[in-house]
């Protein structure tokens, strides 16, 4: 998971780079920030947002985790609230392709959250990063900008059909709106029975020859290592002893919990 951000626009601008990061590094299941900004001056300095608590859902919404801080029937008006719900309710409209692409991750090792490059390489998408691509079919372009009402979508090639039943042949960039409640993301429409290639190809195992840190790594990994820091550091080891209990001055580090 992402470490905890703030809550304003810019924090929600990093989730998009950061998770296709994530998925770069080889860590296919990457999940944002708490949704809203995870970092407790949040909440201590009274800097919520109800409009970065929505955008942030958004980003949440077609990720492969949600997960709430702040609940949202708490601090949240009826509008805000229920461009949350219908957030929530675009995850349960996508959940078998999430479920597919999670299991096809699993396969394959590739992430489920890629950047437009990812899939589409070679067509000038290097620099888009805030639009991204869950899998092979399902883009998604949500509002990066407080109080913005519409923007730009790169659309790659192929046929794409929006959320709000548009249908549009890309290459090409196209101007949408972007109410509260909307969060913009175009399903690839295939003809049936026809899969198009990979942009990136999965190498059989052991078709890879690692060197370096790497083939150590690899070496250690055969042997049984898992790279839990308990196996390499005593006072690791002590933390997850069965009697272990934590003492220390900053144990309690927020309102005595």
């Amino acid at each position: 998971r992402l470490c905890d951000k703030g809550a304003n626009m810019a924090a929600v601008r990093e989730l998009i780079p950061s998770l296709v990061n994530l998925g770069l590094m080889g860590h296919p299941f990457a999940c944002p920030d708490m949704i809203g900004g995870g970092m407790l001056t949040v909440f201590r300095e009274n800097k919520f947002n109800p409009e970065v608590y929505v955008r942030s859902a958004q980003v949440h919404a077609l990720s492969p985790m949600m997960q709430f801080s702040a609940s949202p029937w708490r601090r949240l008006d009826a509008a805000h609230l229920a461009a949350v719900r219908k957030a929530v309710a675009i995850r349960q409209q996508h959940a078998d392709y999430l479920v597919r692409t999670m299991r096809e991750s699993a396969k394959t090792g590739l992430p489920m959250i890629r950047s437009l490059e990812f899939v589409f390489p070679g067509r000038g998408y290097a620099c888009v990063n805030d639009q991204f691509m869950l899998g092979e079919d399902l883009m998604v372009a949500p509002q990066m900008k407080d109080g913005a009402r519409e923007r730009t979508v790169r659309i790659p090639p192929g046929t794409w059909r929006a959320d709000d039943g548009t249908v549009t042949t890309g290459p090409c960039e196209t101007t949408v709106s972007t109410p509260l409640d909307r969060l913009p993301h175009y399903e690839r429409v295939r003809a049936a029975g026809v899969k198009c290639p990979d942009a990136f190809t999965v190498p059989k195992p052991g078709a890879v020859k690692p060197t370096g840190w790497l083939r150590e790594w690899a070496q250690a990994a055969a042997k049984g290592a898992t790279g839990r820091m308990e196996e390499v550091d005593e006072e690791f080891r002590k933390a997850w002893a069965a009697d272990f209990t934590p003492r220390g001055k900053n144990l309690n580090w927020f309102n005595g919990t």
